[in-house]
Order: structure tokens, then C-alpha cells, then sequence
């Protein structure tokens, strides 16, 4: 047997992760029911994180968990569980807002806030620790500049169609609205 020595010990690759949120939470649901809602509903993710994990233990496997600031917020000994347990605990937003529906001082905020959340519920976990040396220690291997051009070509003709269907995604979001409140008023 041979013997592997990690050179970032603290540095955990997990090539399996998992959302930390509620079956209500999903951004399909942001119109419809939003975080003010979210209190009204039968939370599942108590039950099944603990199925999840249990899962994980019989096979001695360890997962990036990105949860959620406001599941930390409402059930802090489950982001304490997930990480005594060894598993990764990232951050997934605070509300699960889309980022490109957000102003820059928005992102910055609900991040900020779930990352503060996430750090008040396991404090002894967090990696508060991230700086230029710690980054420049670790092996980065860079593409030669004409792949990155190339590349750069590509992420901007996907910007451009990504507003073009936004636009679309907005008009059909429009016209479903009012085909639902019309069937509500019973007139279809």
C-alpha cells in the first residue's frame, strides 16, 4: 500500500455535491413563491439530509454540501451536523436568487449574509482563511492566451444569446401570468 501525502490538507476535493435546499426553493418557484413564503411551508430538508447522510456514511464518502444562509439560519445544527461529519459546507446564496436578476450591491449583500449565516452556524468549520499567498501556493495551470481569447469570443456570443432569451423568458413569464389570472376570474 502506498502512501499519499496531501499537500493542502485543509483543501477538500469532492467530485459530488449537493444543494442544500428546500423542494420550495427552487428558482422555478421564485415567482410564485418567494422567500417571504417560505416560513408556510413543511420543511422536507431536515428529513432528508439526514437520509442523505447516512447514505454517504454506510460508503464512506464525503460531499460538497452548498447550502443555503437561510436553511443555516433556521437550522443551524444541521450545517454543524453536515460539517462534523466531514463533509464541505459552500455557500449557495442566501434567498437562492438568480444572480443575473440582482444589482452588484444585491450579490454582494446575499452573499455576504449567507456566508454569514453559514459561519455563525458551524464558526469552528469555516475557511476564513483564503489569501494571495494560500492562492498563489496552489498549482494553477493557465491555457495559452490565444485559447483564452477564443474562449473569451465564445462567453461573449453566450452573453448575447443568454439576453435574448431573458427577454423571451420575460414575455412568456408575462403571458402565463395572464392566462393564469384570467383562468382565476374564470374567463377562459
Amino acid at each position: 500500500m502506498e502512501a499519499h501525502v496531501l499537500l493542502y490538507p485543509r483543501l477538500m476535493r469532492n467530485a459530488l455535491t449537493i444543494d442544500l435546499e428546500d423542494y420550495y426553493q427552487v428558482t422555478a418557484f421564485a415567482n410564485s413563491n418567494g422567500a417571504a413564503n417560505w416560513d408556510s411551508h413543511d420543511s422536507h430538508v431536515e428529513k432528508n439530509t439526514a437520509k442523505i447522510l447516512e447514505i454517504l456514511g454506510s460508503v464512506n464518502c464525503r460531499a460538497t454540501f452548498f447550502a443555503l444562509g437561510w436553511v443555516a439560519e433556521k437550522y443551524p445544527h444541521l450545517i454543524r451536523q453536515i460539517a462534523e461529519l466531514g463533509h464541505e459546507v459552500g455557500c449557495h446564496s442566501d434567498k437562492h436568487r438568480v444572480v443575473y436578476s440582482m444589482t452588484p450591491a444585491e450579490f454582494k449583500e446575499d452573499t455576504h449574509r449567507a456566508k454569514q449565516m453559514l459561519e455563525d452556524a458551524a464558526p469552528e468549520f469555516a475557511q476564513k482563511n483564503i489569501n494571495l499567498a494560500t492562492l498563489r501556493a496552489l498549482d494553477i495551470p493557465v491555457p495559452p492566451l490565444a485559447l483564452r481569447r477564443k474562449f473569451a469570443s465564445r462567453l461573449a456570443a453566450v452573453v448575447e444569446l443568454g439576453s435574448s432569451y431573458r427577454d423571451s423568458s420575460a414575455r412568456l413569464d408575462s403571458l402565463f401570468a395572464s392566462l393564469q389570472h384570467r383562468a382565476f376570474r374564470g374567463e377562459l
